[in-house]
């Protein structure tokens, strides 16, 4: 017998319930989830005391417990059939004998059809009706003897493993009694084959074509505008979230779009939706593991790999050195490696190598029991337990429970599963995981697990036809063209009519809603609304959060009280992260110093010289820096804040510059070890030297430039070399190469410091007057800069000190000082000194006497220029030993504008 029920009558709807209860019957809902919402709901709402699991039951249990399903053998699963469908595919590829299913002249590729064959499985027992159709077409056949093969196999395979499958059980199996209260069976996919079992037994049946209206909106964000600032007001009123619940059409596509208009109405949603274990950040990570050889372990899966961000490896850090190394060994774009170079690349890091070889392995696994040892060792040997993130770990947990399970099938069966790793993956692409939320909020369903609830409120949205349509095929390997010529001997189980009119009893309060336009393109509503006449127009002259109507009009365009089109979630984090720190009273190290002696003395202690607190070691660079930004300084040199490089840049303007510097000190190396001077006549012999050393060069590694790129850059440093030489033959013809690239010190006690710096090429002539070259890749120093708009000496010492100050400051250029100084405290005399552009072949001689070029300040204004650089020298040991890195206002090409509070970012 049935009940029949009237539009939002939840008490009716309750008092059913608490009558069946009251007369000792058990509910069975449809769904897991709708049995969970009114077992709760009931002693809440204190309709009853206390509930017993067993007497509000969902309808699989109850399948469980009132029919006589099972035997002695095990019921086949979804994995089974998977390992089923797996052998079937290899015997056809082998063997062809599918004829519909995979087409022959696909045999050999039986694997991409792998998938049909478990959803075929189940409705083989419908299929039977087709032997029977009058005139059969010629096309028939090939599919008749396509399931008959594979339900032959199929039974021999159950037989020999002991099981069987649920699916092929008899239709109105055998009711073993008991007191249950159906509710809404209608919506049970298998109803049909149950219905003359249960027919005595107490219901509570859909109703037909009651439903409640349908409101439509311009467009889907108009209607989840609308419907966001209604729940808001409800919120506002008191409302508990766990009487409200949002069911949405096609959730999957909208569930971006859902967390954006929900964080900006502040209306906390719980999505109550599975995905597959595939797309989290672990599966995909045991995917990219399996697939790595396939990809010929290319640079871009290794990446991927080594740098996966949801595995916490014990040290991340020689993850990326590697990924670096393989990038200078030439392993770029999808060009393919092998084991042996990736070992060779991972050779400074244990974690990277185990991760390597379990790549390797995991694809050679004979069987999933290999498979897990393989992760297992991996897991034990490269990651850090203690550092996973909860929800990670809980993932991590099920896809190895999927590899245990699958080699608990191998025992089971008493065979090995044929390529574990690829079939473990297709395990996880079928898996569904729903995370573990301890967030309160309002549920957010998909269409069809939530109906048969009934909180207070219930908003149904995105309702239009496509995404409501509930469509049962009992024969999805036919083609709509042969459907069509069977007609109502194949015909679909359209469900659509019967969950619509079961939403609208699925709540005190029932709204569906749907936008005229969605992201993707038009939408219509679904035809029960239409044959109703049930459609209504939402009305847009109320609008606004104070609107006490949810059901009856709704607004979209002037709810929210900023425009919710140009604000996004990751917007509104950073905005919450600035008014937390704005708040919050903290140290401004750009403005001033540090106040702590304890940080004081440790931040300088970086820069001490080995053996002597008593001394800083300065470099240029590190003048340089302090010079334009000393809060760069302290990120720079202090902290050692820097960026790893991991993009590919055949054109790296400091990897090219290091590269020129390298080669030109190779040659000068090799001239000197011949202990012979530089000599113009000779061009043409160094210009064949260099040239091998560029070829030689071709053998390392040069940062992230791509050998390739490298190797043709040829012709420009050939050109670089020739400018080069021509300059040479004026200017150090018959000197002698004293250093090239060589580091060198000096104390200078009476600044507190040891200059170092490192020359990029020193010669000397013969009466011991030594020349200074510096060279730049392409842009030189400014003349203004180097001598502060003063050729000539100006009488520096006559000078007041404002105006001494005035000239210091227009000084910003100190490299070939800070040079000469040092090579002049260890008593060589510098005769000229200049800078030499690479790319440009432009030769700037800061000052000598040469018939190179003309000098851009004298010898005398040289000195002055030094006396200023002892100054800047005692102005950063100051600073530093009294923590003051307070900075400038040029700003201007700082590599730090990402985290300086000074001009760009607040913190």
């Amino acid at each position: 017998m049935s009940e029949a029920l009237a539009p939002f009558l939840r008490e009716a709807y309750r008092d059913a319930l608490v009558g069946a209860l009251d007369r000792g019957e058990a509910l069975v809902f449809p769904s897991q989830l709708a049995a969970d919402f009114w077992r709760k709901h009931l002693v809440l709402s204190r309709a009853v005391g206390v509930i017993r699991d067993d007497r509000i039951i969902s309808w699989d249990r109850f399948k469980e417990r009132a029919f006589e399903l099972r035997t002695q053998a095990r019921p086949a699963n979804a994995m089974i059939r998977t390992f089923f469908a797996s052998s079937i595919v290899r015997e056809n590829a082998k063997t062809p004998f599918l004829q519909a299913i995979v087409p022959p002249e696909y045999a050999h590729e039986s694997q991409a059809f792998e998938s049909r064959i478990p959803r075929l499985i189940s409705r083989i027992p419908n299929s039977r009706i087709l032997s029977h159709v009058a005139d059969p077409p010629a096309w028939l056949a090939p599919i008749l003897n396509d399931l008959q093969s594979i339900e032959s196999r199929y039974r021999l395979f159950l037989t020999e493993h002991d099981l069987y499958e649920p699916a092929w059980l008899a239709r109105d199996p055998a009711f073993v009694g008991g007191s249950y209260f159906l509710v809404f069976p209608e919506l049970a996919t298998d109803y049909a084959e149950f219905a003359g079992s249960v027919a005595s037994l107490p219901s509570l049946a859909v109703p037909h074509e009651k439903t409640v209206p349908l409101t439509r909106f311009s467009d889907t964000q108009t209607e989840m505008e609308a419907a966001f600032v209604q729940i808001a007001q409800l919120l506002d009123d008191g409302v508990s979230p766990e009487e409200i619940v949002v069911t949405v059409g096609d959730l999957d596509a909208l569930r971006p779009r859902l967390i954006e208009l929900a964080a900006l109405a502040s209306v906390p949603l719980t999505f109550r939706q599975g995905s597959s274990l595939l797309e989290s950040p672990v599966g995909r990570f045991f995917r990219d593991l399996i697939e790595a050889s396939s990809s010929g372990y290319s640079l871009p899966a290794m990446k991927r790999l080594l740098l996966a961000q949801a595995i916490p490896w014990r040290n991340v850090a020689d993850h990326g050195r590697a990924v670096e190394r393989a990038v200078q060994r030439g392993l770029l774009g999808s060009s393919a490696g092998t084991v042996e170079q990736w070992l060779r690349i991972c050779e400074e890091s244990s974690s990277a190598r185990s991760l390597l070889l379990a790549a390797r392995d995991a694809v050679s696994a004979a069987s999933a029991g290999a498979l897990r040892r393989v992760m297992l060792a991996l897991l034990g040997s490269a990651v850090d337990h203690e550092r996973w993130l909860p929800e990670n770990e809980r993932v991590l947990q099920r896809c190895m429970q999927e590899i245990r399970e699958l080699a608990e099938l191998e025992e089971r069966l008493g065979e090995s599963i044929a390529s574990p790793g690829a079939f473990l993956i297709r395990r996880l692409s079928e898996s569904l995981y729903v995370p573990q939320r301890a967030d309160r909020g309002i549920d957010v369903l998909p269409y069809r697990v939530g109906a048969g609830m009934s909180p207070e409120y219930h908003f149904v949205l995105n309702a239009h036809a496509r995404s409501v349509a509930v469509v049962d095929s009992g024969f999805p390997y036919l083609t709509q063209a042969q459907r069509d010529q069977l007609g109502e001997t194949v015909a679909d189980c359209d469900l659509t009519s019967i969950y619509a009119t079961a939403y609208s009893l699925s709540g005190a309060h029932v709204a569906f809603s749907y936008g005229s336009r969605g992201w993707e393109g038009p939408h219509l509503p679904p035809s029960i609304f239409v044959a109703a006449g049930a459609i209504q127009e939402s009305d847009h002259a109320n609008h606004g959060r104070a609107e006490r109507s949810p059901f009856h009009s709704w607004r979209a365009e002037e709810r929210l009280e900023f425009d919710a089109k140009q604000v996004h979630s990751l917007q509104m984090s950073g905005l919450r992260s600035y008014l937390q720190a704005a708040t919050r009273p903290g140290p401004d190290l750009t403005r001033s110093p540090i106040e702590d002696g304890t940080v004081t003395t440790l931040a300088s202690a970086q820069m001490e010289a080995e053996g002597r607190t008593d001394l800083l070691r300065v470099s240029s660079s590190a003048l340089h820096n302090y010079l334009s930004c000393r809060f760069g300084f302290l990120l720079t040199h202090i902290l050692g804040i820097d960026e790893p490089e991991f993009e590919v840049d055949p054109d790296d303007p400091r990897r090219l510059g290091m590269l020129y510097h390298d080669l030109l000190d190779a040659f000068f190396a090799s001239l000197k070890s011949e202990e012979r001077p530089f000599e113009a006549e000779r061009i043409d012999e160094y210009r064949s030297t260099f040239r091998d050393i560029y070829r030689r060069s071709l053998e390392r590694a040069h940062g992230m430039v791509p050998r390739a790129g490298i190797a043709a850059r040829e012709p420009l440093a050939l050109r670089v070399f020739d400018a080069v030489m021509r300059t040479d033959s004026d200017l150090i013809d018959g000197q002698r190469v004293r250093s090239s690239e060589q580091r060198d010190e000096v104390v200078l006690d009476e600044h507190g410091v040891v200059v170092v710096g490192r020359f990029d090429r020193v010669s000397e002539s013969r009466d011991g007057l030594v020349t200074l070259v510096d060279y730049k890749r392409r842009e030189l120093p400014r003349k203004t800069d180097q001598h502060g708009g003063n050729a000539q000496a100006i009488g520096l010492l006559s000078l007041e000190p404002d105006a001494r100050q005035a000239d210091r400051d227009a000084i910003t250029s100190l490299q070939i000082p800070f040079y000469v100084l040092l090579l002049e405290s260890h008593g060589f005399a510098v005769e000229n000194a200049g800078y030499y552009s690479l790319e440009r072949g432009v030769f700037d001689l800061v000052f000598g006497d040469s018939d190179v070029a003309k000098p851009i300040m004298s010898r005398e204004r040289m000195d002055e220029v030094i006396d200023h650089l002892h100054h800047r020298i005692d102005s950063l040991v100051s600073d530093v030993r009294g923590g003051d890195y307070s900075c400038t206002d040029e700003c201007d090409g700082c590599p730090f504008r990402g985290i300086c509070r000074s001009r760009f970012v607040v913190q």
